[in-house]
C-alpha cells in the first residue's frame, strides 16, 4: 500500500510538513487498506493542491483564459476547442469558475430561445444559436430544448416597435402570423389582450433546459479544461490574471 500512499505523502509533505504528511499517510493506510479505495486519498490530495499551489487544472500560461462557467463562458469555451493556430495545433484554453458563485444568470430549469428581434443581426445570432444547440444535443445525446412557438404582443405604448420587427421578418424571410385579440383567445385562450394590442406569432421558438445545457456544455468543454479558482485582478496590460490562491496566469 505504502507504494500508493507515497505520491500523497511527498506532495504534502513538501507543503505541510513531515508531521502533516505523516498523519496523511496513516489515514490513508486506515482507510485505503480496510475499505480498498483511493477515494479518500485522493480527495484530500486535490484539497491540498487547492488551497496551497491553485487548482492544477489552471496552467501558468493559455491561449484562452475564460472566466466564468456559465453558459457564455462554456459557449465561448467551446468556440475555442475548435480554434487552431497558425501552425495547425490545437488553441489552449481553461475555464475558472469560482466554486462558491451564488450570483449567476445560469440556473433555473428553463429559458427561452426566439426570434422576437427587430435587428436583424440578433435574429441571424439566434438562428445560429439554434444550429449549435442542435448539435451539442447530438455531441451529448440528450434532449436540450422543446420546440414552441412564441407571442410578442404590442401594447398602444409599444406599437410603433411592431413594423420593425415585420421589416426584419419579411427582409430575412422569416415567417410569421399577426393575430387579432380575438384570434389570440381562440387560438391561446390562456392569453387576454385588449382590443388594440396586437399579436405576432413566429412558430421557430423554443424553451431550453437550462440546468441541462450547462452540464452538456461542460461536457463539450471537458473537465479538465474547467478549473477553480477565483479572479481578484485582471492586469489587461500584461495580459495576466491574478487568482485568490495567488496563481498568476498569463493569457494570449
Amino acid at each position: 500500500m505504502w507504494q500508493y500512499a507515497r505520491q500523497p505523502y511527498d506532495f504534502v509533505r513538501r507543503y505541510c510538513g513531515k508531521k502533516c504528511a505523516l498523519v496523511g499517510a496513516w489515514i490513508y493506510f486506515r482507510y485505503g487498506y480496510f475499505n480498498d479505495t483511493l477515494e479518500l486519498a485522493q480527495k484530500w490530495k486535490i484539497l491540498i493542491t487547492n488551497q496551497f499551489v491553485g487548482d492544477p487544472r489552471l496552467p501558468s500560461t493559455v491561449d484562452v483564459l475564460v472566466l466564468g462557467g456559465g453558459v457564455m463562458g462554456l459557449s465561448a469555451a467551446w468556440a475555442a476547442s475548435k480554434l487552431k493556430r497558425k501552425d495547425g495545433s490545437p488553441v489552449s484554453f481553461v475555464v475558472v469558475e469560482k466554486s462558491d458563485s451564488t450570483i449567476t444568470s445560469s440556473w433555473g430549469e428553463s429559458r427561452i430561445l426566439r426570434l422576437a428581434y427587430a435587428d436583424e443581426m440578433k435574429i441571424r445570432m439566434m438562428q445560429r444559436s439554434y444550429a449549435l444547440w442542435s448539435t451539442l444535443e447530438g455531441i451529448v445525446k440528450e434532449e436540450l430544448m422543446q420546440p414552441s412557438p412564441m407571442l410578442t404582443i404590442y401594447h398602444d405604448t409599444t406599437m410603433h416597435l411592431l413594423k420593425n420587427l415585420t421589416t426584419a421578418y419579411n427582409t430575412l424571410g422569416i415567417t410569421y402570423r399577426e393575430l387579432s385579440p380575438r384570434e389570440v383567445k381562440k387560438e391561446y385562450p390562456m392569453v387576454r389582450l385588449k382590443r388594440s394590442d396586437v399579436a405576432i406569432e413566429q412558430t421557430d421558438g423554443a424553451c431550453i433546459f437550462a440546468t441541462e445545457a450547462v452540464e452538456a456544455l461542460k461536457t463539450a468543454v471537458g473537465d479538465d479544461n474547467i478549473a477553480e479558482d477565483k479572479a481578484v485582478s485582471v492586469d489587461v496590460h500584461n495580459r495576466t490574471v491574478t487568482f485568490a490562491s495567488g496563481k498568476i496566469v498569463k493569457y494570449g
